[in-house]
């Protein structure tokens, strides 16, 4: 399929700092048009995260960060399962079978 230029549709400015915004592909310049979508600096002003925790998030986690993150999962299948089967499992029966592959 041939490419269609189109010269004078490639611009528009910010709808917040109204810094002129370049784009190179037509389908991009349609969607950043109909989303009213800002500029990568005034989106990083919006942040809601500070750079620190970002950084944070970053660093690997801990073995206990991970374990914990683990549970949390099981207890959540836990509640599912609970809800749709007839079958009555405590949560630490639960953790063991699911380990083991046999629910």
């Amino acid at each position: 399929m041939r490419k269609r230029s189109w010269p004078n549709r490639k611009n528009r400015k910010c709808p917040t700092c109204r810094k002129m915004l370049t784009y190179s592909r037509k389908d991009a310049f349609d969607r950043a048009v109909g989303n009213n979508s800002v500029c990568k600096s005034c989106a990083h002003m919006d942040r809601k995260f500070t750079l620190e925790t970002l950084e944070k998030m970053k660093k690997p986690k801990t073995q206990e960060h991970r374990q914990k993150i683990s549970l949390a999962h099981y207890k959540n299948s836990y509640n599912i399962f609970m809800q749709k089967s007839n079958q009555n499992y405590d949560f630490d029966e639960y953790v063991r079978l699911k380990k083991l592959g046999r629910l």
